[in-house]
């Protein structure tokens, strides 16, 4: 095979998966990515304005290589906005962070089928390559702020590196081999020591075999280097290891056991627990598309059928105990999350292009009409178009996806990682005054990069200012003592507002919420002649309550009663309801319910509903609430002064509504 070819092949499939994830990213936020965007901005402010090695320790992961990515992104865009990264202007920097982590993605998928095509051939590779560029998770992940599709590519590289390294002793394999072990361990450091049982291997069996001294040495000398060149990467992306190496090695074993003893969350869906050792099954089945789950298994039982007589079945082997053997491995952490077993997952793709480019032979046999190139190019355009289709499905939140064999069968808790909280927060951006409004949220970091309001926490939903509340598909599962279960069981019946879906499954719920929060504004206290109204249509034909948004000024103790009217129209001088309310009895804040005698009235007509309290003075008296848009039907009447007998009230009348409500209304 030409070289030129397979070049031609890799800068193909690396536009490809460019072309994938580029257009996307940014468009959805997931709930860590601040952090990451937070810490990668932190890392190149104490490199290049402090210069602070020490202070680029901003985690002990050490998440270096997305530091770098995303850091140089975001440095770019604040020297053209000339203003810093903060939690208020994410938005501004959610694309300029992602795209160096798309790029470099892009590449290493390149990279990937570049090293497929030099260990299993031109179409195993090929294929390979299609399927790391168009698995729906894959791709996802690959277009965020964050570790994990980071660190599975750079550690199937390297394990790509040291396959062709003992196929070929080149030193080259020596030097890429090291190098992605550096990155890896620049990336996750604990991961990347999956790597060292397979850069050692060949050095343990002569060590077991008593091969000579001079072989031994040479190989030993060889591991050395790989480890030794790892390290210099990992300094070079992290200088924080040798300004203060006690702390960050203490910090970094600190950490480990955490990841190894606590859970990320309560591994639970509705009642009944899941065993520990089934969430990669899980994640294995679900997160894969039907293409590389059956590619897989007919793989697996491809290699344990033919075993020694398969072509390559050596490095099928070695895949194959690289997968299994890393996600046995996790099973044992306690913390689990799917985008943990991305290192595994990237393997995967390899293993269907190898069982594929071995079937064609049979598959040409059997189909006397074609040729084996045509079979060939009918396989690889088919894998092509089914993943492109199932792409297009998805888009842009390809990092939900789940295989439609198994829908559901990954635990509530990890289905969600903030996509389609952007769709919540751009229905709600549709509101009036939605920069105004005020919304408690699941992942208010998620949410928050999209929302023109402003967003606060769901242990704020009682703060009479929160006027609408998002709920998300993974607060489901949890714990019975966790905030999202209580949320859940709080709004457990109630009818949202609008759901968000992504492919048929809910994801994001919107609630209105009882608060008088949507009117913004008082109109200021009502002393003497001021009146305060708004005209109302009931839909019913007897009317015997509504509730009026008052606002007290705090704690203090207006004495004067409140007077509400309720009359046929603006201008009419008699009132069919007088209730008088005690200013000790108004909560401040908070909708007060003003029951009356029933009116026998015609539904659909409007009347008009006046408050007034003439015995009130300055620092003596109540008032309303309202809001200038119109979040009702009806008008808003704001007069603060004296009117002369038989006045013309229309005059006052204007857009905008008084926090008056009726009987079914929210």
């Amino acid at each position: 095979m030409r070289l030129s070819k397979q070049l031609l092949v890799v800068l193909a499939i690396f536009l490809l998966a460019l072309a994938l994830r580029l257009p996307g990213a940014g468009s959805f936020t997931t709930v860590d990515e601040f952090n990451w965007m937070g810490r990668s901005q932190t890392y190149w402010h104490e490199l290049f304005y402090d210069h602070d090695i020490s202070g680029t320790f901003v985690t002990s992961h050490p998440g270096a290589t997305a530091t770098w990515l995303a850091g140089a992104g975001i440095f770019w865009q604040e020297h053209r906005l000339g203003q810093d990264l903060d939690i208020n202007n994410v938005g501004h920097f959610r694309r300029y962070a992602t795209a160096p982590v798309v790029i470099a993605v892009s590449v290493l998928i390149g990279a990937v089928t570049a090293l497929a095509i030099a260990v299993f051939g031109i179409i195993p590779g090929s294929i390979a390559g299609i399927l790391l560029a168009t698995e729906p998770y894959i791709l996802g992940m690959g277009q965020v702020v964050h570790l994990d599709m980071l660190q599975g590519l750079f550690m199937i590289v390297g394990l790509l590196a040291i396959i062709r390294l003992r196929e070929t002793q080149e030193r080259k394999w020596v030097w890429l081999t090291g190098i992605m072990l550096g990155f890896a361990l620049a990336t996750k450091f604990v991961i990347a020591l999956w790597l060292l049982p397979f850069i050692g291997w060949r050095l343990a069996r002569l060590v077991l075999t008593r091969e000579s001294w001079q072989v031994v040495r040479h190989e030993l000398w060889r591991v050395a280097s790989i480890i030794m060149l790892g390290m210099a990467v990992l300094i070079l992306l992290w200088p924080a290891l040798i300004a203060q190496p006690v702390f960050q090695l203490g910090y970094i074993s600190r950490d480990t056991g955490g990841v190894l003893t606590q859970e990320h969350v309560a591994l639970s869906a509705g009642s009944d627990p899941i065993a520990p050792w089934t969430f990669y099954i899980r994640t294995f089945l679900a997160r894969n598309s039907l293409i590389v789950l059956a590619g897989t298994v007919a793989a697996l039982g491809t290699l344990a059928y033919l075993r020694t007589r398969a072509r390559h079945w050596r490095e099928v082997f070695v895949l194959t105990l690289y997968f299994v053997g890393y996600l046995i491995a996790i099973s044992f952490a306690a913390k689990k999350a799917d985008r943990y077993a991305l290192p595994a997952l990237t393997a995967l793709p390899l293993l269907v292009g190898w069982v594929i480019g071995l079937s064609v032979p049979t598959l040409t046999k059997h189909l006397h009409r074609y040729s084996s190139k045509q079979v060939t190019w009918a396989a690889v355009v088919l894998i092509a178009v089914v993943g492109l289709g199932t792409v297009w499905l998805w888009a842009p939140h390809t990092i939900a996806y789940n295989n439609p064999l198994f829908p559901d069968i990954r635990q509530r808790s990890q289905q969600g990682w903030g996509e389609g909280l952007e769709a919540a927060a751009a229905w709600l951006n549709e509101l009036p005054d939605s920069d105004q409004l005020r919304v408690a949220s699941w992942y208010q970091s998620a949410f928050r990069a999209h929302f023109n309001g402003t967003t606060v926490s769901l242990s704020s939903r009682n703060d009479y200012r929160v006027t609408h509340l998002v709920t998300y598909r993974n607060m489901g599962g949890r714990a019975q003592d966790t905030l999202a279960s209580d949320v859940l069981d709080e709004f457990k019946g109630r009818e949202p507002i609008h759901t968000v879906t992504i492919r048929g499954l809910e994801y994001a719920w919107i609630y209105k919420l009882d608060n008088v929060g949507e009117y913004l504004k008082v109109a200021g206290e009502l002393v003497g002649g001021a009146e305060f109204g708004q005209t109302v249509t009931p839909s019913s034909d007897e009317w015997s309550e509504l509730e009026i948004g008052f606002a007290t000024y705090g704690d203090r103790a207006n004495t004067e009663d409140v007077i509400v009217h309720i009359k046929r129209s603006v201008n009419d001088q008699n009132n069919l309801r007088t209730i008088r309310i005690a200013a000790a009895d108004i909560a401040d804040n908070k909708w007060h319910h003003v029951p009356f005698a029933t009116l026998q009235i015609t539904a659909g007509d409007t009347y008009y509903v006046g408050v007034t309290s003439p015995g009130s003075a300055p620092g003596n008296a109540v008032t309303v609430r309202y809001t200038d848009s119109d979040v009702r039907a009806g008008q808003l009447l704001i007069r603060r002064h004296s009117e002369p007998s038989r006045g013309d009230q229309s005059a006052f009348l204007k857009d905008g509504d008084l926090a008056i409500r009726l009987p079914g209304e929210q």
